[in-house]
C-alpha cells in the first residue's frame, strides 16, 4: 500500500512552507500527484524533498540541485 501525504503533513515533516512545495513543484523539481487541485506526495517524493533541503542548507544553489537531479 503506498502512502501519500498532503502539502501540510509534508511541511510539519519535512520544515518546508507549502509555498515553497507549491514553487518547487512548478519549477518541476518535485511534482507530486494530484487530486483534484491536492497535491499527495508519496514516501519517494519526501525522501528526495529531505534530500534537496539538506543541499540547500549546505549552500547547494537550486541551479546545482536541478544538474544534480538530472544526473540521477
Amino acid at each position: 500500500m503506498n502512502q501519500s501525504y498532503t502539502s501540510s503533513q509534508v511541511s510539519e515533516r519535512i520544515g518546508l512552507t507549502p509555498r515553497q512545495l507549491q514553487w518547487w513543484d512548478e519549477q518541476g523539481i518535485v511534482v507530486p500527484a494530484r487530486q483534484g487541485r491536492r497535491r499527495l506526495y508519496s514516501s519517494k517524493d519526501l525522501a528526495e524533498l529531505a534530500v534537496l533541503c539538506d543541499l540547500r542548507q549546505r549552500g547547494f544553489s537550486l541551479q546545482r540541485i536541478r544538474k544534480l537531479i538530472l544526473l540521477l
